[in-house]
């Protein structure tokens, strides 16, 4: 028995075994009961009925993010079916006909019933190698995630790679079940398809979301498509459900991929111009300028320079730096509010230099007078007035005081100093 809602998840799937008491399966006929009741619309193309513009035509925005966020070879797919069939002849996507869709996907669809060997045809076995290939390839991406996450992922893996895969028959034949409002055969459906759903996910790690989050938001995009399915086309059902699957994930990517979200298309623009920078650079044999590189996108030069400008991913002070990692970012990066220990000496040093040549110059009351009026030592300087006030003399007389002190700074042998 599978538990679909950490499978639909992408959490730890616990090991359960396979002989469950009457209660237990008590309890999911009442969850299948519960999504009967939900009314899951299917909405394939009638045979000989015309696709309105809304369903012929796809979002650009949709496409330009999923050329975007995604890389183009070749799907690892777990059956030996090739992509053969053009995606753009899927049905089209608009933003609320994806958010009326996201509704329909029930939180009550968890846990699933076991696909029997009576109700599911059994798939054809992978050569040995093929097999151990696809395995080494799933665990090379499971070792990049840290420890706790690499142990959830390959418990999902062990737990999906339970389930039999099923022929383009049997995909028609699930297909009619669900026009009829059958949910059991959606939940087959699903089940048999989660592994497309890792194949596709795996190739967008390190875009800023786990692995786990990745297979969550690619599960979504799957119960899109098979309900979504119109088997009357001919094609096999992974070549509907891959864009489906690439369309969620690529806008999770963009929505949840960086702790500052920028708008889709900012991440549209800046990827495109990631993609000519480097394809210049490969034929140029040099770092392209600003201007072949806004004629190379087509964007305005100052726009692109303004989207060059938009905020990369946060780095944490905690990172960990030096050869052996014993020390963190943040003890190593300067303060900037406050000055250097080089500064502090220095600008301590011209302090004195400066009181030394005032005492050799001037009076006591010349000193305190340029002191107060120009905020020699502590930096607040008075007006005349207030001076006065301090020194018990009028405001005329501080100024002449001012005026003489000022004289005597003036000498050259005075300034020489000073300068020095």
């Amino acid at each position: 028995m599978i538990d679909v809602k950490r499978a639909m998840t992408g959490n730890t799937l616990g090991n359960t075994s396979r002989k469950k008491s009457d209660s237990e399966k008590q309890s999911y006929d009442t969850i299948v009961e519960q999504l009967l009741t939900k009314n899951l619309p299917h909405t394939p193309v009638e045979a000989g009925r015309e696709e309105t513009n809304e369903d012929a035509e796809l979002s650009e925005d949709h496409l330009d993010l999923d050329h975007d966020l995604s890389d183009t070879a070749p799907l690892d797919l777990d059956d030996d079916s090739a992509l053969v069939e053009d995606l753009h002849d899927e049905e089209g996507v608009d933003e609320e006909h994806l958010d009326s869709h996201a509704a329909d996907i029930d939180e009550t669809l968890l846990t699933l019933p076991t696909i029997t060997s009576t109700t599911a045809q059994p798939a054809t076995r992978r050569p040995a190698n093929r097999r151990r290939r696809s395995e080494d390839q799933e665990e090379n991406v499971v070792n990049g995630a840290d420890a706790g996450e690499s142990d959830a992922v390959m418990t999902y893996l062990r737990e999906i790679g339970r389930v039999p895969m099923i022929t383009h028959e049997r995909e028609v034949e699930l297909a009619q079940h669900i026009e009829a409002g059958d949910r059991d055969a959606m939940k087959q459906f699903i089940l048999a398809n989660l592994r497309l759903v890792v194949s596709i996910a795996k190739r967008y790690v390190g875009r800023g979301l786990t692995l786990l989050d990745l297979i969550q938001e690619g599960n979504i995009g799957l119960i899109r498509a098979v309900q979504r399915y119109d088997w009357r086309r001919g094609h096999r059902f992974s070549t509907h459900a891959t864009w489906w699957i690439r369309q969620a994930i690529s806008r999770a990517v963009a929505d949840k991929g960086r702790t500052i979200r920028l708008p889709v298309y900012v991440n549209t623009a800046l990827n495109r111009i990631r993609r000519e920078r480097q394809r210049l650079l490969q034929e140029l044999g040099r770092e392209p300028s600003e201007q072949e590189l806004a004629e190379a996108t087509g964007l305005d030069p100052v726009r692109m320079i303004e989207l060059q400008a938009a905020p990369g991913a946060p780095v944490s002070l905690e990172l960990p730096v030096g050869e052996d990692d014993d020390q963190e970012l943040g003890d190593v990066l300067p303060d900037t509010d406050s000055a250097s220990p080089e500064e502090l000496a220095t600008t301590q040093t011209l302090k004195d230099e400066v009181q030394r040549v005032l005492a050799s110059v001037l009076t006591p009351r010349e000193q305190l007078v340029l002191q107060l009026r120009f905020g020699l030592g502590n930096g607040q300087a008075h007006p005349l007035e207030q001076v006065g006030r301090e020194l018990g003399i009028t405001r005329e007389r501080v100024r002449q005081i001012e005026a003489g002190a000022l004289a005597k700074l003036r000498q050259p042998p005075v300034l020489e100093r000073l300068r020095g």
